[in-house]
């Protein structure tokens, strides 16, 4: 075994070239880690940008001269009636959603593990995929 010195670590001159010598020494896997990094910064960052027009006038011809409003258009959507009843509608859909239709499909695929007939079972499992695969105005129209 090795015994330990104080000539086996030596201090770093800088934090900086310890960091430099770090990506050196991982250079495949921060490559491994760049898509992962490009994808957060276009789909988390970016959009950024565009959520500040919330809190401004915006002027879609000069957008330099847009002006700052702050929490004036929030105030204004909250005071409409329609909106906080189309909110509660909102919430009152996706809760009965999640209490009925999740445990609706969960028992409609434990049911079909137990059918024995693989055609009639494929068939079935096609048919109720269908509609995931279309969109719902295609599904209302073909019905």
């Amino acid at each position: 075994m090795q015994s330990v010195t104080k000539e086996t670590y030596k201090k770093p001159k800088s934090k900086n070239e310890t960091f430099l010598k770090q990506i050196k020494r991982y250079k495949f896997i921060y490559l491994l880690m760049l898509p992962a990094a490009v994808l957060v910064i276009i789909f988390s960052y970016f959009p950024m940008w565009g959520i500040r027009m919330a809190f401004q006038n915006y002027n879609v011809f000069n957008p330099s001269a847009s002006t700052w409003v702050g929490m004036a258009h929030f105030k204004e959507i909250f005071t409409i009636n329609e909106c906080l009843s189309a909110i509660y509608n909102t919430i009152k859909i996706s809760l009965l959603s999640l209490v009925i239709c999740y445990p609706i499909t969960i028992i409609f695929a434990l049911m079909l593990n137990e059918v024995r007939g693989v055609i009639f079972k494929k068939t079935i499992q096609t048919i109720s995929y269908l509609p995931y695969f279309m969109s719902w105005i295609s599904v209302i129209g073909i019905l």
